[in-house]
């Protein structure tokens, strides 16, 4: 230690030959890909993807996200309501062209949402070929670096039992 850092008090810090930091994902990244309103994109999944090698993680991060996972795509899918049915229309309007317009617009939005909720509906049935979220979280999860999973040993050598 030389004199300026013993008057100071300040010591130096040993880096790491690890070029790149470590990262930590919470169950709630993943998560938060299926609930509403919400500002996250699929993007991050890439993301996870390219960083598996830097990710540090715990089994605990995984459990929740599988107890959590249902609860959540539940919730979006209840807030996928259909439009409320467009009956008041004044009579002098009926004639209107726009009003046609309006209606079949309607129908084909109603017709939308019940596309995604079969979506909805299959990615809870299937969800090692129908969720994206789920892919990755299975991937991050059976691939981690062992030097940075905070777990323990998994009898089935699969942190997830084999759930996929």
């Amino acid at each position: 230690m030389n004199s300026k850092t013993a008057a100071t008090g300040a010591h130096r810090v040993r880096r790491s030959k690890r070029a790149r930091p470590l990262l930590f994902i919470d169950t709630n990244i993943f998560l938060d890909c299926y609930r509403v309103h919400r500002d996250v994109s699929l993007g991050i999944l890439k993301r996870i993807n390219k960083y598996y090698g830097d990710i540090i993680t715990t089994d605990q991060v995984c459990m929740e996200f599988l107890k959590n996972r249902q609860v959540a795509i539940l919730d979006a899918l209840n807030q996928m309501k259909a439009l409320p049915a467009f009956r008041e229309i004044p009579g002098f309007l009926h004639a209107e062209s726009i009003v046609e317009t309006l209606i079949k617009g309607q129908n084909e939005v109603s017709g939308l949402i019940q596309d995604l909720k079969e979506k909805v509906q299959e990615t809870l049935k299937k969800p090692g070929d129908a969720d994206p979220v789920f892919a990755v979280a299975d991937g991050l999860f059976a691939n981690i670096n062992p030097n940075l999973n905070l777990k323990r040993p998994s009898p089935a050598g699969h942190p997830w039992g084999g759930v996929t």
